[in-house]
């Protein structure tokens, strides 16, 4: 259960170096993103701190999951179209990126709470499944 906490907030560090480097006329593009994955930390955050079974758990894991495997091709595209990406971050993506890092902390904590249901076999196959799609994550 550890390994999967680590490797999780490994994969959520590595979205945030993505989001980091934003930079040009790339910035629409990125700042869609960039809102969609507040969004969905946002919920996941609010669902796991409402949590209060296995099942709510997983859900709350499940739909983060989902999320974020339907932003990882447009992540990736992004990467390979402006390989630039990661140098700086321009005036009007900095509110997102300091809240993509302000919310990052929260998430990890949000997590941990997961640490209690581990050996629910459906938080076990929910986190399985998150951690596949965050090892897919630009690097």
């Amino acid at each position: 259960m550890k390994k999967s906490a680590v490797m999780i907030c490994l994969g959520l560090l590595l979205v945030c170096l993505f989001f980091y480097g934003c930079g040009g006329s790339r910035t629409s593009e990125a700042k869609a993103i960039m809102e969609k994955q507040v969004s969905l930390m946002e919920n996941f955050i609010t669902a796991m701190d409402n949590a209060g079974d296995a099942k709510t758990v997983a859900a709350a894991f499940t739909d983060f999951g989902v999320g974020m495997k339907e932003l990882t091709p447009k992540m990736l595209e992004l990467s390979k179209k402006y390989p630039g990406l990661y140098k700086e971050s321009p005036e009007d993506l900095k509110p997102l990126v300091k809240k993509i890092e302000e919310l990052s902390p929260k998430m990890g904590a949000a997590m941990m709470k997961a640490m209690q249901y581990g050996n629910d076999p459906a938080v076990q196959e929910a986190l399985k499944n998150f951690t596949s799609t965050m090892a897919q994550q630009p690097k």
